[in-house]
């Protein structure tokens, strides 16, 4: 089963629609996510919206586990768990890094694309 390809003239129409919903000031910011989720097209959402959860599912899982697994045949050594707690904050550096690379703007970013500045 095939997703219904657009036109370039639905692409656009439906570009411009977008663009007078950012810019209308009726909306609050909430109100505007939650339309503009509504209008996302499943490879939109699957892109921006689910994978973003699942990064970071993923990230802390690998995390935990990985710190856990190495923690747990330390026998207590205190070099071996300052190793261990150093790691975890590395990760979560680079993976928050990754994060920002593969989404550099949007919603969860704080910082939007293409904004005309005033």
């Amino acid at each position: 089963m095939c997703a219904k390809k657009l036109s370039s003239e639905e692409v656009d129409r439906r570009r411009e629609e977008i663009d007078q919903l950012i810019q209308d000031p009726e909306y609050t910011d909430e109100e505007t996510v939650r339309v503009l989720r509504t209008k996302m097209s499943w490879n939109e959402w699957l892109r921006y919206d689910f994978s973003r959860y699942w990064y970071f599912i993923g990230c802390a899982v690998l995390n935990l586990f990985l710190c856990f697994e190495i923690g747990r045949g330390a026998d207590g050594n205190p070099g071996v768990i300052a190793f261990v707690v150093f790691l975890f904050i590395l990760m979560s550096i680079l993976e928050y890094f990754g994060y920002r690379y593969l989404w550099p703007e949007g919603i969860l970013t704080g910082r939007q694309g293409n904004q005309p500045e005033n």
